[in-house]
């Protein structure tokens, strides 16, 4: 069975895909998989064994050849394309799958010999399509991030039908190396002491921890605790990296553009904690099986946050989070919600810190910041448990409401017994009361009237559809009947979309406008017959979250 992954984005999307590959592996262990990716891509996962081959795409190069415009540029470019794509387009593949969210990628996919694909892909029409209804949740969640539920590897398990995927640690450093930067940190005197890894870099400004937070943290720990301090970045961070040594002193050592890839696991296999921002090498340290403090800006943990147990995640208790950087921000002033001294008091205390534990352990941080620790939930999802009791909110109801109900659908859980019950109680059991009870109920009780709302539009737009189907198998087509319903399906549509009102029913919204956008655009009567299904199917979705909300609705009335 030859297997194809299409994956070439960013690093952290790569390393996200480890567990994923082993995962693969383990199905179909008498499968040919192998890898089409960047330059970037294939350094980083050139070392997997379950991986057969490697093709590389060099879109970087590709990508500076046509932003000069030059003609001769241009044909060089397409020359490349062409040379990269020429032994990956001569296998007769059994199963390809895009993980990449491009459309060069979707078109990659169609163009390749498959005999079934996954992922985002093309059909002849040039439509673009998100196939797997996992894959649709993926993209209606870039709309709605505050409501996502899931860790990119669980969503790319799903997409796949997997039943599992191993847990970190996923790479193991070679013992060369490891002995290596061992005799080198002990010639710098790190011996016999706790190493604290500092990653203050990120891809964006928006993503950054202030530089002179780190260096306070690292400098309370050199004075304070004892530890010892490696700063790690890449080539294009030395300037900040540097600047961070000489604000810690003695007991810091600053890597930043030193390192190979494999020097760089060894070195994360030696550190007992890294605080990193959101970037590509936490994937690489939470592969490998580092404990990690991660700090979240604009981004979200839930999503992107380091794969495994026992990570921490802490992000500012701000409205706008997370904002995705889609907005203009004038103040970025969510940046300096977290101080070092909460880090400090988190890094010193994680292993006895729980949900139970009260929230005076932020100290000046209280109310500003919120502590999450990263578990793996009934169904091998990854979750994250907050830490300390903070009051239960309307988005946190929201949230498992939208879990439970949508692994309902999936049938990843089974509805004959009684795990989802006792998960629902056992995550509201994580919060404190809510701020106001009775101002929580009232939400409850508008969630379930929209729910109800968007359950009867859906209802009325399967007959709508049915009502086209019945006209289109007339012998004599009344065009003018068959307009009139498609107006009518329209407004019901517009109707629909306005009950997105920031709650989680913006979320259901979205999903049934991904997933209507990615029925196969052939002739009226299968686009009519397919949408009637999907909005019967959502409309399942949507009764399912209107039991799930009653039931919650009651604990919350019953709750002293």
């Amino acid at each position: 069975m030859n297997i194809l992954i299409i994956q070439i984005l960013r690093i952290g999307d790569a390393l996200q895909l480890v567990p994923v590959i082993k995962g693969i592996k383990q199905v179909f262990p008498q499968s040919r998989l192998c890898l089409l990716t960047s330059r970037l891509g294939a350094s980083i996962l050139g070392g997997q064994e379950e991986i057969d081959e490697i093709f590389t795409l060099h879109k970087e190069q590709m990508a500076n050849l046509l932003i000069t415009g030059n003609k001769e540029d241009i044909l060089l470019s397409v020359e490349q394309l062409r040379s990269d794509l020429h032994e990956v387009g001569a296998v007769k593949w059994d199963w390809v799958i895009n993980f990449s969210y491009t459309f060069s990628s979707a078109l990659l996919s169609f163009i390749l010999d498959a005999k079934h694909r996954s992922g985002f892909t093309a059909n002849k029409n040039r439509q673009y399509l998100a196939k797997e209804k996992w894959f649709a949740y993926s993209l209606a969640s870039f709309m709605n991030r505050r409501y996502s539920n899931f860790n990119w590897v669980d969503i790319n398990k799903n997409i796949l039908g997997l039943p599992s995927v191993p847990h970190p640690p996923l790479i193991v450093p070679k013992h060369g190396d490891v002995a290596r930067v061992s005799a080198l940190l002990q010639k710098a005197g790190f011996e016999n002491k706790k190493i604290l890894g500092l990653h203050p870099g990120a891809s964006r400004a928006y993503k950054r921890w202030p530089l002179q937070k780190f260096a306070d943290l690292g400098r309370a720990f050199v004075q304070k605790h004892g530890y010892k301090v490696i700063i790690f970045g890449d080539e294009t961070e030395k300037g900040p990296c540097k600047q961070l040594k000489s604000y810690i002193g003695n007991g810091a050592e600053d890597l930043s553009g030193q390192t190979t890839l494999d020097e760089l696991k060894a070195f994360f296999s030696l550190c007992d904690v890294l605080v990193t921002n959101d970037t590509g090498p936490m994937h690489l340290a939470s592969a490998v099986g580092t404990s990690i403090v991660s700090l979240f800006f604009s981004t979200h943990f839930i999503e992107t946050g380091p794969y495994g147990a026992g990570h921490i995640a802490v992000h500012p208790a701000i409205s706008c989070f997370p904002c995705q950087s889609t907005v203009k921000c004038p103040h970025k002033k969510c940046l300096n919600y977290i101080s070092p001294e909460t880090i400090e008091t988190i890094i010193l205390n994680r292993k006895a810190l729980g949900s139970n534990s009260d929230t005076d352990f932020l100290g000046r941080d209280k109310g500003m910041v919120k502590v999450y620790r990263s578990a793996f939930d009934p169904w091998g999802n990854l979750e994250w448990t907050p830490l300390g009791k903070n009051p239960m909110t309307f988005e946190d109801v929201e949230r498992i409401l939208l879990k439970t109900t949508w692994l309902y659908h999936c049938n990843v859980i089974n509805s004959s017994n009684n795990t989802a019950h006792e998960y629902v109680l056992n995550r509201m059991a994580l919060y404190g009361d809510p701020a106001d009870r009775i101002e929580l109920l009232d939400d409850l009780e508008k969630l379930l009237l929209n729910l109800s709302k968007f359950s009867n539009l859906l209802d009325a737009g399967c007959r709508v559809c049915l009502d086209i189907q019945t006209q289109l198998l007339k012998v004599a087509l009344d065009r003018p009947v068959v307009e009139s319903l498609g107006k009518r399906l329209t407004a019901l549509e517009t109707e629909l979309s306005a009950l997105g009102d920031g709650s989680s029913v913006s979320f259901l919204t979205e999903l049934l406008t991904v997933l209507r956008e990615n029925i196969e655009q052939t002739d009226i009567l299968r686009l009519s017959a397919e949408t009637a299904r999907l909005y019967r199917d959502m409309k399942v979705i949507s009764q399912e979250m209107i039991q799930r909300a009653k039931e919650v609705s009651a604990l919350l009335g019953d709750r002293v």
